[in-house]
């Protein structure tokens, strides 16, 4: 007999991922950019800086590829998000 999925999550206290929506808005609000600017092809330091952080929490914090994570930034090339992943992990010293 095995155990309804709820029970079995609860039991193993899983920590929730955030979604690519969850981590877009995030940046959005700490960098103060709009979903529009964060999506489009600006170029403005504050934009990319946005989206370079979202690149890198969405690698880290879902399991989204990259790829995927390319069609949820309006992005033709997931090698921008791997370019873009990797600057900020640099920034931030790792």
């Amino acid at each position: 007999m095995s155990l309804p999925q709820p029970v079995v999550r609860d039991y193993l206290r899983l920590p929730s991922r955030p979604t690519l929506l969850q981590i877009k808005i995030d940046v959005c609000r700490k960098y103060g950019v709009t979903m529009n600017e964060l999506m489009s092809r600006r170029r403005h330091k504050r934009t990319a800086l946005a989206r370079m952080e979202g690149y890198w929490r969405a690698r880290e914090e879902t399991l989204a590829s990259f790829p995927e994570i390319a069609r949820a930034f309006n992005r033709q090339d997931h090698t921008t998000v791997m370019s873009g992943a990797k600057k900020h992990a640099m920034r931030m010293g790792g």
